[in-house]
């Protein structure tokens, strides 16, 4: 318990002293695809899996259905790169009217089960333990906390996107510091298209339990 306030205080500490300064001075570790090394991790998803927001199976297909998710950790930063069955979203406005493609990260190591349902209560990732998201929410890219209902100001992360893969990057300054044990994670994926005939799709991966990130020297 100690624990775990300790990181979130050092986390709210950091996230506020970075939204002063602005921006993060960051350049990517890596940018493109060619010169990803082999990943910490890889998590695959099954193609043609999408979910309708009614809980309905869909032939839909595009980047909100998620094929494969790397993980690659360095001694500065967390990487993510997420692939998809179809072209990423552009930044800053996305395809959709409210896109979303993110991670969800908890810091302190209590993140559990995650359902698609869950994902309409946001309040459901603090109770399942989650702390923050990496990557889109709507048409900005960036890191989130997670604090109930609501999400607080982002911070702006490294990206870039190639294909059918977006590449996310968080220093591990802003997570409070270089994991001593595995960080829960899950990835989801939702388009609500602006044409009002199209069905809003969703999907996740892993579907439920978390995937971990490897703690350890990378």
């Amino acid at each position: 318990m100690h624990r775990r306030s300790a990181v979130w205080s050092a986390l709210t500490v950091l996230l506020s002293a970075v939204l002063l300064m602005g921006t993060v001075g960051l350049a990517a570790t890596y940018e493109s695809l060619a010169e990803l090394p082999e990943p910490n991790m890889v998590i695959e998803d099954h193609k043609f899996d999408l979910t309708e927001f009614d809980g309905g199976s869909t032939a839909v297909t595009g980047w909100q259905d998620l094929l494969e998710v790397q993980v690659f950790v360095t001694e500065e930063t967390l990487i993510f790169v997420i692939t998809g069955n179809g072209p990423m979203l552009p930044p800053p406005g996305g395809r959709a009217e409210h896109p979303m493609l993110f991670v969800l990260l908890d810091i302190d190591g209590d993140g559990g089960r995650m359902s698609l349902d869950d994902m309409l209560d946001w309040s459901m990732g603090r109770v399942r333990g989650y702390d923050v998201l990496i990557g889109y929410y709507g048409g900005n890219v960036g890191l989130r906390r997670i604090t109930g209902s609501v999400f607080g100001s982002s911070l702006p992360v490294e990206h870039w996107r190639e294909e059918n893969s977006l590449y996310l990057e968080v220093s591990w300054g802003l997570l409070g510091g270089f994991p001593e044990s595995p960080i829960p994670f899950l990835v989801f994926a939702e388009n609500d298209p602006k044409h009002p005939l199209r069905e809003i799709t969703r999907d996740m991966a892993p579907d439920g339990y978390p995937g971990q990130v490897p703690p350890g020297t990378p």
